[in-house]
């Protein structure tokens, strides 16, 4: 696809540029097989976002790579995700950037172990966006993997999960 082809001349390019690439890149490769080129990818953005100090490029790269560590069971690069967006959503006064916390924290629970935690947490993502008719598909998604795994109350289940542009399904 096109985002291949963007990535692969997005180098030594100005930041925003090679932000925009990483991300349309990992959009556009969602399926599992990807997963460890995600995970390079969504950590290139993670630390490229962290640079350029903009609070929507923060948290769709921790967003990522927090899909990405649910999706692989890797708690360091989780935490460290979650650690960003959380300091985004207190940074900033925009529901947007503090609805996108939560789902993050209910995965983060949910590695934990605490299920009431994470259904908390879980509930204060639906309720903020349901209240600010917040857009964001990425979240949403984020929200919605999440909500697969608990009731799934499996975590080796979260590989099999396809991250889609409006939903959540099994992998084929």
């Amino acid at each position: 696809p096109m985002s291949e082809r963007a990535l692969r001349d997005a180098v030594g390019v100005e930041p925003e540029t090679r932000m925009f690439a990483l991300t349309a890149w990992r959009a556009t490769h969602r399926a599992p097989r990807f997963l460890a080129q995600r995970r390079a990818v969504s950590a290139e953005a993670l630390d490229l976002a962290q640079t350029l100090r903009f609070g929507y490029f923060q948290i769709e790269a921790a967003t990522a790579a927090g899909v990405d560590a649910l999706e692989s069971g890797d708690r360091a690069t989780y935490d460290r995700a979650l650690a960003v967006a959380r300091w985004v959503a207190e940074q900033n006064d925009v529901a947007w950037l503090t609805w996108r916390a939560p789902p993050l924290l209910a995965g983060c629970a949910h590695l934990d172990g605490d299920l009431a935690a994470a259904r908390r947490h879980r509930e204060i993502a639906a309720a903020t966006g349901a209240e600010f008719a917040i857009p964001g598909t990425a979240a949403a998604d984020t929200l919605l993997l999440v909500e697969e795994i608990l009731d799934r109350d499996d975590v080796d289940e979260m590989a099999a999960f396809v991250v889609a542009g409006q939903q959540c399904k099994p992998a084929p």
